[in-house]
């Protein structure tokens, strides 16, 4: 019978604690005005990108322009003015502590202006960062908005984290730094990674026991990742995984495996010698055997006790080491001593 197979090997497990985890942010800013004004101009909608210093909304400042005007204005003369007594100390023609009440003056003008240039840049409403404006954004022009109000959220999706809440009986296990893997419902394939970067002080202690998210007797945990490739969004839940250790054990392919009464077994692929010096065969059954090739292999189903299942291979804790072979396909028509050769190109390979 052909086959394909696969020579096992060790590989390192992770040990993980898996549970539910809610997708959330800390990124999320309620942006509120400095000062109070009347909206002339609206430069974003909901759900637009901004970038970090874009002007989002402006408010009226026609006084604010003008007084910027004027300080600059005002600025400029101080400082021709000092420039020009500091020439006349110079020669002698005007009195030192003249140039230097003009150079007073000449410093506070242009902190006058650079006050007025602050008092405008406040009616010019920028994003603090990069992100997304928030979907209750409802300010129009011709609305008035109140300094220390908050007028629109913003939210940066970039990086977020995800909330987990772990059995106190795994709580032991929890450290900070634990790297943490988000998958999608469909695979098995993580979307995201990160690392643990809070531990709650205290277990949630639900004590009427409505609040199916923080089930009472659990810990919550916090991890951070980065979200730029997986583009995962805020109120999602989905599994999460915390690893807290790591255990080097033979990786078994899951298409190696069939089960019989919930006991798992594989085809072992040994030489035809081995098989039969390990087997008590009559003359009449050895004999076919006995005729074939030495290198010939022999496909013995043999029982297996398996553990933990990541990235399709089962950890084997019992039934095989590194260095046996296994059939991976036609696993449904084999029989125990059957002869098999071996494909040279796996699946996938």
């Amino acid at each position: 019978m052909p086959v394909y197979a696969d020579t096992i090997v060790n590989k390192n497990f992770r040990e993980v604690i898996t549970t539910e985890g809610l997708i959330g942010s800390d990124n999320w800013v309620p942006f509120k005005p400095s000062v109070s004004g009347i909206v002339t101009q609206v430069l974003v909608k909901a759900g637009q990108k901004v970038e970090r210093d874009q002007v989002m909304l402006v408010l009226e400042h026609e006084s604010q322009a003008a007084g910027l005007a004027t300080a600059k204005a005002k600025a400029q003369e101080a400082r021709l003015e000092a420039s020009r007594y500091q020439f006349l100390a110079d020669e002698g023609a005007a009195p030192r502590e003249k140039a230097e009440e003009k150079k007073i003056d000449a410093i506070s003008a242009q902190s006058a202006y650079v006050k007025a240039k602050v008092e405008l840049s406040h009616h010019y409403i920028k994003a603090p960062f990069d992100g997304i404006v928030a979907a209750d954004f409802v300010v129009n022009v011709g609305t008035y908005v109140e300094a220390g109000k908050m007028i629109l959220g913003l939210l940066n999706n970039d990086e977020l984290v995800v909330a987990m809440n772990v059995p106190a009986v795994q709580a032991k296990s929890i450290a900070l730094g634990q790297a943490v893997r988000i998958y999608s419902e469909a695979s098995d394939t993580a979307i995201a990674k990160g690392q643990v970067n809070y531990i709650s002080p205290a277990f949630n202690n639900n004590a009427e026991g409505n609040d199916t998210w923080s089930p009472t007797n659990t810990l919550f945990v916090k991890a951070s990742f980065p979200n730029v490739q997986a583009g995962l969004k805020p109120s999602q839940l989905l599994r999460s995984e915390i690893q807290i250790g790591s255990k080097n054990l033979p990786a078994i392919p899951t298409s190696a495996i069939t089960m019989k009464a919930q006991q798992p077994f594989v085809f072992k692929l040994i030489s035809v010698k081995k098989f039969l010096d390990s087997t008590q065969l009559d003359e009449k059954q050895s004999k076919p055997l006995k005729s074939l090739p030495a290198n010939t292999l022999v496909a013995i189903e043999s029982p297996v006790e398996i553990d933990e299942l990541q990235d399709n291979q089962f950890s084997v804790l019992k039934g095989l080491i590194p260095g046996d072979k296994v059939a991976i396909s036609q696993i449904k028509m084999l029989s125990s001593g059957m002869p098999v050769t071996i494909l040279p190109n796996r699946p996938g390979k």
